[in-house]
């Protein structure tokens, strides 16, 4: 379902793999200080929804992409708690948009 980027603290994968879903840190992958490019790669190889602040980088290569699984961006990393993440990631996978390229919470 999703890749945590650096970016973003690897206990938010860690939490919501337990919780049963299917999210995994760019660590999982070998991905440490990939690049940007690559880590994006890499969610559209496993077909994976990105989850990152790094609204810049990777709202650029999604425009870019043409299919993508999706990106859900925080612009604000450090304010949200992993039990807020699985809260979004159940509203998320339960009204998933069918034309909505970016969600940003």
């Amino acid at each position: 379902m999703a890749l945590v980027p650096e970016n973003l603290s690897p206990t938010i994968a860690l939490t919501l793999s337990r919780q049963g879903f299917d999210v995994v840190n760019v660590r999982d992958r070998g991905l440490l200080q990939a690049t940007d490019v690559d880590v994006f790669a890499r969610a559209l190889q496993e077909d994976r929804i990105l989850v990152t602040s790094d609204v810049d980088d990777f709202a650029k290569l999604a425009w870019a992409a043409k299919v993508h699984a999706g990106l859900i961006f925080f612009e604000t990393p450090v304010c949200c708690a992993p039990i807020n993440f699985a809260s979004l990631a159940k509203r998320w996978t339960s009204s998933r948009p069918s034309t909505q390229l970016v969600a940003t919470w």
